[in-house]
This record gives structure tokens, C-alpha cells and sequence, in this order.
């Protein structure tokens, strides 16, 4: 059986895949939102200049069995070029796409751009270590230069009263009086709304809490980097449509004290960003919010809450465990061993690109 590969190479081909890539995606083992098309447009449409788009289209006798989607930049000042998932940065889990996981897709996709001209290093970021495309570059690069992160996650089982009791006696009271306190003094209420656009008026408080609760900390808030304002905005608008993006937030009235975009998503709720008015920071507002939004999956019967990327300490107070993430960067110019050594011996010349070996 041979798999073929088709490019995409714009946008408005990409656009076409909108039906197969959502499906693909369902039985590939590496579902998650970040991969959605809607969301990978949106990450496209806002950083996309200055990059080539590269999107492999795996094709099993005329059917479509797998997308990698890839991207190709280069750095100021350098020739060069560097292959990346669209996505990298702003999502937290990027991944190739596979029916079923298959493993002979990941290595047709592997071998067709080993064979490739165009690229220097590849750089794969925030890939679940225990996700097919994790498992099929370690098992291609074996000597691939590695990097982890972890993404801590609550497991949702049986009530939330009996989630309650086993977290630490300190965490414990530590919630419980920063809830009566914030109780005593103000009437607040927590609730969640489905935004559908970037003019809804949870959705603009969000983007300004975002903001104000970095303001005066010396740290720079996500929101504030460049164009993610932008990026948020048409991730959310895409994804809308099927009622994935959710807004949590602590209101007092028509005020709102503290909100979190998050996404509802295959029976587990994503934590993606939050902010709180700066006022309310002795209250512990954000950690507040994350034990309203654990209690809510517990009353609505889902499975997990996804606190995302990075090992902030306030996680662990939840009794999060880790999910390991893994980069991988593989350089054109130490083929080693794996499959791209095999291509470069196999062109006589180790070390060198393996298409322009022999070539004048």
C-alpha cells in the first residue's frame, strides 16, 4: 500500500480541508482544540506573514488518512529556515494528525520532507509525550535535541465535596477564607457565558482584566504580546460556531472582579487565559475562579479540567498532576542516525543536504 502526499500551499486550499481535517482529527489520538482547523486559520491569518505554508495531506487510495501542518520560517538576518507547526506559540498542544494514530502516516510524512528541499532544523513544540506524534519522532529522530515542559490537569470524579476533602488542609482553608472574606464584603456571584464573537461584553472585560492584572507587576501579560490580542479574538470567532469558547468569571453586580476564557471541549473544560481586577488581589481571585470552574465540571459531569502549559505553583494546590510535553529539534546538518541519517548515507554524502548530494 502506498500513502501519497499532497501540499497545500495557501490558504484558500487549506480552507478546503475544513470537512476531512475535523475528521481526521476525531480518531487521531491527539484531539484537542488547538488542532481544530478554525483554530489553526486563525493562528495563520494572524502570524502567518513571513512564512510559507506547508501543510501535508496524507492520501490513502484517494482518502484522506492524515494532515501535518506545517509552516517554514526564517529568522532575521539568516538564511536559515526553520520548519514549525502552525500554532506554535499561542496554542498548547500542536501535533501532526493521523487516522487511528497510524504510524505509517507519521512516516511518510517524515520521509517525503527528509526528501525535501527548503528547510535547515525542525522544530517541533508542545507535543503530549504520550500522543502519536511524540511516540513517532522520538522513534524517527532517536537523537533529536529534547525539551519538556509539563501541562498540569485536575481529574473530575465523583463529587466535588469528596474532590474537596482530599485536597490539603491548607489549601483547603486557604479557599475557604478568601471565599468568606470576599463574601462578607461584597455580593459576588460566579457564572459562565458562551461569547460569539469579540464584541460580546464579557468577552472586552476579559481582554481588559487580561491586561490590568499584570499592570504594576513588572511582568508583561500574554494579551500584551504582539497580535495576540488579534489572535484571540478570530480563534474565538471560529470556534464559536460549535460553543467551544466559555467565559468564567466573579461578579459583583455588573462588575466583574475576575474572568478566564476556557474552552468546553470532548468532556473536559481548557483553561486558557485569565485576569482580575487588581483591587480584589487579596482575596486570591484567581485561585477562586479556578475552584468555581472545578466545581462546575464536577456539577456538569466532565471528565477533567486542563490548567495548560507551565508549572505554576497555585496549579498544584488543586491536587493537579502533570501531562508531559515534549519539543523536539532536529538540525539538516547532524543526520546522525534516525531516518534522516539513513537519507544522507543512502546519498553518499553525511551530513549534507540529502537531495542536493550529487547534484551540480
Amino acid at each position: 500500500m502506498v500513502l501519497e502526499i499532497r501540499e497545500i500551499r495557501s490558504r484558500g486550499e487549506f480552507d478546503l480541508t475544513d470537512k476531512e481535517w475535523n475528521e481526521v482529527l476525531r480518531t487521531s489520538g491527539e484531539d484537542d482544540v488547538f488542532l481544530r482547523r478554525e483554530w489553526l486559520s486563525a493562528w495563520w491569518d494572524t502570524y502567518g506573514r513571513g512564512r510559507e505554508m506547508l501543510v501535508l495531506e496524507v492520501l490513502d487510495r484517494d482518502r484522506v488518512v492524515g494532515y501535518a501542518p506545517f509552516a517554514i520560517s526564517g529568522r532575521r538576518l539568516s538564511t536559515s529556515k526553520t520548519v514549525e507547526l502552525i500554532g506554535s506559540g499561542p496554542s498548547d498542544r500542536c501535533a501532526i494528525l493521523a487516522e487511528q494514530g497510524r504510524a505509517d502516516v507519521h512516516t511518510v510524512i517524515w520521509e517525503h520532507m527528509m526528501r525535501r528541499e527548503g528547510w535547515d532544523t525542525i522544530d517541533l513544540r508542545d507535543t503530549r509525550e504520550d500522543c502519536p506524534t511524540a511516540i513517532n519522532a522520538a522513534r524517527i529522530f532517536p537523537s533529536a535535541e529534547l525539551e519538556t515542559n509539563v501541562s498540569p490537569y485536575v481529574t473530575i470524579a465523583g463529587t466535588y465535596e469528596e474532590y474537596f476533602r482530599v485536597l490539603e488542609k491548607k489549601n483547603r482553608h486557604s479557599l475557604q477564607r478568601c471565599w468568606r472574606r470576599l463574601s462578607e464584603k461584597h455580593d459576588v456571584t460566579f457564572g459562565i457565558r458562551k461569547p460569539k464573537d469579540a464584541k460580546d461584553d464579557e468577552f472586552r472585560e476579559f481582554m481588559r482584566l487580561g491586561k490590568a492584572r499584570w499592570e504594576g507587576t513588572g511582568t508583561d501579560s500574554v494579551l500584551g504580546y504582539p497580535d495576540m490580542v488579534r489572535f484571540v479574538e478570530r480563534a474565538v470567532a471560529g470556534l464559536a460556531k460549535d460553543g467551544i469558547p466559555t467565559l468564567h468569571y466573579l461578579k459583583e453586580g455588573d462588575r466583574t472582579i475576575a474572568i478566564g476564557l476556557g474552552f468546553e471541549y470532548l468532556q473536559r473544560y481548557l483553561c486558557y487565559l485569565s485576569g482580575f481586577d487588581p483591587e480584589f488581589s487579596t482575596y486570591s481571585p484567581g485561585s477562586l475562579l479556578v475552584g468555581k470552574v472545578i466545581e462546575m465540571c464536577h456539577q456538569r459531569g466532565l471528565k477533567e479540567v486542563d490548567l495548560l502549559r507551565g508549572a505554576e505553583a497555585y496549579k498544584y494546590r488543586f491536587n493537579a498532576v502533570d501531562r508531559n510535553l515534549v519539543r523536539f529539534r532536529i538540525s539538516r546538518a547532524r543526520p546522525e542516525r534516525g531516518l534522516l541519517g539513513r537519507i544522507a548515507r543512502k546519498s553518499g554524502n553525511r551530513g549534507s543536504d540529502p537531495l542536493r548530494a550529487g547534484k551540480s
